[in-house]
């Protein structure tokens, strides 16, 4: 008894495995059924793609403008201290930045990497190579607002 007890449970668990197996197979698909591929003149071009290894949350009161800019730090210069009023997203698309956040601890990002600015955090950005570095930068504010206001050196960068 005990042996057919063990073999119908053998044989359940095999079904069921078969028709999960199936089930992911059939459901792999089908979030895509009703898409359609792109039609007429449409182009796509990447500017530029970064990784930011740290989990992040955005989240806006009200409407909010994108703003995204290309910036361009040559050798030697650097953004001068500075805010957003809503949170920045920055990739580096060439060359090395080193950005200097409220603690002035020099963080370097290179091409390919991206970093965080959360809302209201004091931060320079500056190009401490030899060649040019890229960055592009999404910022997300109110409605209305600068995305950028200058702003004094923190107390710890003395």
């Amino acid at each position: 008894m005990d042996e057919l007890a063990g073999e119908t449970t053998r044989r359940h668990f095999l079904e069921l495995a078969t028709l999960v197996a199936t089930g992911v197979v059939i459901g792999a698909g089908t979030d895509t059924a009703g898409a359609t591929p792109p039609k007429g003149d449409l182009s796509r071009t990447p500017l530029a793609q970064g990784r930011l290894e740290e989990p992040i949350t955005v989240s806006t009161k009200g409407p909010t403008d994108f703003h995204i800019h290309q910036v361009v730090v040559q050798p030697g210069a650097d953004s001068g201290w500075h805010t957003h009023p809503g949170t920045a997203l920055d990739i580096v698309k060439s060359g090395t930045v080193t950005a200097y956040l409220d603690n002035c601890e020099p963080i370097a990002v290179a091409a390919g990497q991206a970093f965080f600015v959360p809302a209201g955090m004091p931060h320079l950005a500056a190009n401490e190579g030899t060649e040019p570095a890229e960055i592009y930068v999404t910022y997300l504010v109110a409605a209305g607002a600068e995305p950028r206001t200058d702003a004094g050196k923190p107390a710890a960068c003395s």
